[in-house]
């Protein structure tokens, strides 16, 4: 017969109180979340309170509302940001914009970010570096799909070493857009709703595979060879011979034990 156990309120207090903890360390700090109208944008960020926007930028009502291009597209033209007291950035931390296209299309766009240089990338009165944005959902991509009246969003991490060291003090954060094949003239349909700063960056580096070792060729060339324990082989082709046939098999086997058990990747 099963016993039931007694309830422990602890137990709840302590699950709740651990997911509370978890779920505030994951909420992002909105720098600047851009409204229908000048009046009705919202800082969260203290200190962080005046919005960067370039004269050929308006507010739209469209989707969450925010800001669009109004005129001359051109790929270095317009900006939106926001501006603030300085503010020490740290590797773990990301910036990550949303956009929402009011368009009927898939749109495939960019963006350029900026921590120093509050106005265009190419010219204006002041200067800074420029960085390319990537793709929220997969940050090796540059590029991101943006479906139609659907919102997508573009990041970029804070980094302490290599051409996207960031790791410093600044005072603004600038953001620039950019569609693929230069189609400016999309622009005007894609609607910038919020900048925010995010604390989940994936910095954790992949574990190195075991038996796997790389053997340099040239200054660009590696050659990638993973060594296979005999036991794990058999047991592969085993596993292999009703999907190859047992022909084929038996030049699989001969290929690997030709090999030394070596895959050689080029």
């Amino acid at each position: 017969m099963k016993t039931k156990r007694p309830f422990n309120p602890l137990l709840l207090f302590t699950g709740i109180l651990l997911f509370s903890i978890s779920g505030a360390a994951a909420q992002p700090i909105v720098l600047v979340d851009f409204g229908a109208q000048p009046s009705l944008n919202t800082f969260s960020l203290a200190g962080w309170n005046t919005p960067l926007v370039s004269g050929n930028m308006e507010y739209t009502s469209e989707g969450p509302a925010g800001l669009r291009v109004a005129s001359n597209a051109d790929e270095l033209t317009d900006f939106v940001g926001v501006q603030g007291s300085s503010r020490s950035f740290t590797r773990g931390e990301r910036i990550v914009v949303t956009w929402y296209n009011a368009s009927d299309n898939t749109i495939s766009f960019t963006t350029r970010i900026s921590f120093t240089d509050s106005d265009v990338p190419d010219g204006g009165t002041s200067t800074g570096n420029w960085y390319t944005m990537r793709r929220f959902m997969d940050y090796r991509e540059t590029f991101t799909n943006i479906a139609p009246r659907a919102p997508a969003q573009t990041a970029f991490n804070i980094e302490e070493t290599g051409v996207h060291k960031t790791d410093e003090t600044f005072s603004l954060v600038n953001i620039n857009l950019a569609i693929e094949w230069g189609s400016s003239d999309q622009k005007p349909f894609l609607v910038c709703d919020k900048i925010e700063l995010m604390t989940d960056a994936d910095i954790q580096a992949p574990a190195a595979p075991g038996g796997l070792s790389a053997t340099p060729i040239s200054d660009s060339k590696i050659q990638l060879q993973k060594y296979i324990p005999i036991a794990t082989l058999i047991f592969e082709c085993c596993n292999d011979i009703n999907r190859i046939g047992k022909k084929e098999m038996r030049f699989y086997v001969l290929s690997f034990f030709c090999n030394s058990f070596v895959i050689r990747i080029r």
